[in-house]
């Protein structure tokens, strides 16, 4: 069984056509999309239609709920205290909720919280942040402990989540944890603020299972900067030159 899991695409489809063009070189049986589907980035619609298209496994992530349900913060920052660095991920945000359309809206919200895939040799659970919550930051120094009480109740060999933007993987007791890193916005680091550079590739993974053997890859693939500046210019998302200029390297 070979499956790729994608996550945090954000709006960039140029990052999300590049990798799929790169997992069709991979023969997989499945696709999973772990979340965070359209908010802040230039082409929201275009990514949950290609998603759409996928006809795969889709979890709900953070800004899939923002998405539906505009965060108070987002039209004004300064009110709870926000950076000013805050100011275009709040506008972009809000613009980005402001494109879709009920059809766009319904898909979103009709995407459950964890989904489960059989791997013939136990199961893959999928998520965005932890099967308890999709704003849970699972990382590479979480305690053993908090990981524990996040996937309490879980049975499954392989845990899939994104959310940190970082690919990841580790070991919990029995269960393997993957987080693929983001497709549209890979962070060059992990840091709660989420104010790091985004390197200039998209990243994905890609999971093999053979009985009760498996492999990970985790794959970067180059994402090109022209075709970048072509999707921002013909969208009308305010701030994007700032969204460019946060592709660190590209």
């Amino acid at each position: 069984m070979r499956i790729a899991l994608i996550s945090d695409i954000h709006g960039n489809t140029v990052a999300l056509r590049t990798v799929l063009d790169d997992i069709m070189d991979h023969d997989v049986d499945a696709v999973v999309c772990l979340g965070d589907i359209a908010a802040t980035g230039p082409d929201p619609t275009g990514a949950i239609e290609l998603v759409a298209d996928l006809d795969c496994r889709v979890v709900t992530g953070n800004t899939d709920l923002d998405m539906l349900a505009v965060p108070e913060w987002w039209h004004d920052p300064t009110t709870v205290g926000a950076p000013a660095s805050a100011l275009p991920i709040a506008e972009i945000g809000v613009w980005c909720a402001s494109q879709l359309s009920t059809e766009h809206q319904e898909f979103l919200r009709g995407l459950p919280l964890t989904t489960e895939v059989d791997l013939g040799d136990g199961a893959l659970l999928a998520f965005h942040g932890s099967p308890r919550l999709v704003n849970d930051n699972i990382i590479a120094t979480t305690p053993v402990a908090d990981v524990a009480e996040m996937l309490q109740g879980t049975t499954q060999r392989l845990l899939a989540g994104g959310h940190t933007h970082v690919p990841m993987v580790r070991r919990q007791g029995s269960q393997t944890i993957i987080n693929p890193g983001s497709v549209g916005a890979p962070f060059a680091g992990y840091s709660d603020a989420g104010d790091d550079d985004i390197a200039s590739h998209a990243a994905y993974a890609v999971v093999t299972t053979r009985g009760s053997a498996m492999d990970i890859d985790l794959r970067q693939v180059p994402v090109d900067r022209a075709e970048l500046v072509a999707m921002v210019e013909t969208s009308d998302m305010p701030w994007g030159e700032w969204w460019l200029d946060r592709r660190a390297g590209s």
